[in-house]
């Protein structure tokens, strides 16, 4: 596409005339390289297509997604299980391929999303030629709205995510701001500070990516998630922003977020949650987390104050921009603390992986210190320490 034409050649020759109307994206051909969220206009030939809005930035060679928008059916099938008269709750399950949509997937108490896994493949091929991912993906495209949610599960209890890959509208062109969309809300069904309501989410082999933030979670616990991916985040990847994740299980789960594309976009993590990996806010307590690795993060985890209890095994730290952990206690002995945090036998490793083709070094000894323990707080910290250095403990 060049700039300012609404015109898309494809040398795929998939375009077909039942296409006109569906959704598409297009890798960076927005605003600054961002990606364009458009829908199809007209049909010309199985290798050219009109777009209802121009490209802002020429691209060539760059990957567009378009396909029916399946919102709509699929809340009709969640809306079917989660009716009494029916079965109240049950499971939606999405075959392999990707499933686009242009507005939230609103879910229900006692319904699970279930995607399909092959163990033995990699990726498998559509029909068409077409090569379609590992797991099931739901990918957010067409004109999502701003600060949507790719899927709304909050207010809903007894919730199960399998096999499944959740895509937000980021690419790697974009900066934190361009990239709007939560991949998975779970909680409070207003994010307001009220009882705790939904509650007990499963997830197994989901992979959430792309999203400013890929989790966002408030007044919700007493989760299990095992082998989940959280990748390439623009704000906070798993945010439990308070009250939330609490008496919960996580166990080999891998997060990152984009800190060296947000450096690169000059941002100076002035932010305290900035490229953050995990953020525990107010109030959450008794969580577990055992194995996995945390990395390409501003932070891998911010602790704040007033969180407590939360225990940590077998981390795998690495490349973190700041700090690996920051935990923030009060200002004051009388101010609420965060209290018995511990890293048990944890690797600590150098940070500051910037990409060099974007005039960012490669440089492991860039990390302000291992963890940084602020104000009145009591951590147990029996840890192993990486070989690539670094600043160790500041208190």
């Amino acid at each position: 596409m060049t700039a300012t034409s609404n015109t898309l050649l494809s040398a795929s020759n998939k375009f077909r005339s039942v296409d006109v109307g569906k959704p598409i994206t297009v890798d960076g051909a927005g605003a600054g390289g961002s990606i364009l969220k458009t829908h199809i206009a007209t049909f010309v030939g199985s290798g050219q297509v009109t777009l209802v809005d121009a490209a802002v930035s020429s691209v060539t060679g760059a990957v567009a997604w378009w396909g029916t928008d399946n919102a709509a059916a699929i809340n009709a099938g969640i809306s079917w299980l989660s009716a009494a008269s029916n079965r109240g709750g049950g499971s939606l399950f999405f075959p392999f391929g990707v499933y686009m949509v242009s507005s939230p997937i609103i879910l229900a108490t006692n319904v699970s999303l279930v995607g399909e896994f092959g163990s033995s493949r990699y990726s498998i091929s559509a029909s068409d030629g077409t090569t379609l991912p590992l797991r099931s993906q739901i990918k957010a495209s067409g004109d999502f709205p701003t600060n949507g949610f790719v899927v709304d599960g909050r207010g809903c209890s007894n919730l199960g995510f399998f096999f499944l890959e959740i895509t937000g509208d980021g690419t790697t062109a974009q900066t934190q701001s361009d990239a709007t969309v939560t991949g998975l809300g779970l909680g409070n069904a207003n994010q307001l500070d009220a009882d705790p309501t939904g509650s007990k989410c499963q997830m197994q082999g989901v992979s959430i990516s792309l999203c400013k933030r890929n989790v966002w979670s408030k007044l919700q616990g007493l989760n299990t998630w095992n082998h989940c991916n959280f990748a390439a985040a623009w704000y906070i990847s798993v945010d439990f922003e308070k009250y939330a994740g609490n008496d919960s299980t996580y166990a080999g789960c891998y997060i990152n977020s984009n800190n060296w594309l947000l450096a690169r976009a000059g941002d100076p993590f002035t932010d305290l949650y900035t490229g953050t990996g995990l953020r525990l806010g107010f109030g959450c307590t008794a969580q577990t987390w055992l194995g996995g690795k945390i990395e390409y993060c501003g932070t891998g985890i911010v602790q704040d104050i007033g969180s407590w209890g939360c225990h940590f095994t077998g981390i795998h730290f690495d490349a973190n921009a700041k700090w690996h952990v920051r935990i923030r206690g009060g200002i004051t002995p009388d101010d609420l603390t965060t209290i018995d945090e511990q890293f048990m036998n944890c690797r600590f490793n150098g940070g500051s992986y910037m990409n060099t083709t974007n005039g960012y070094a490669h440089d492991l000894s860039g990390l302000d210190g291992h963890i940084l323990i602020e104000g009145q707080t009591t951590a147990f910290l029996p840890v192993r320490v990486g070989a690539f250095g670094g600043k160790g403990f500041v208190k």
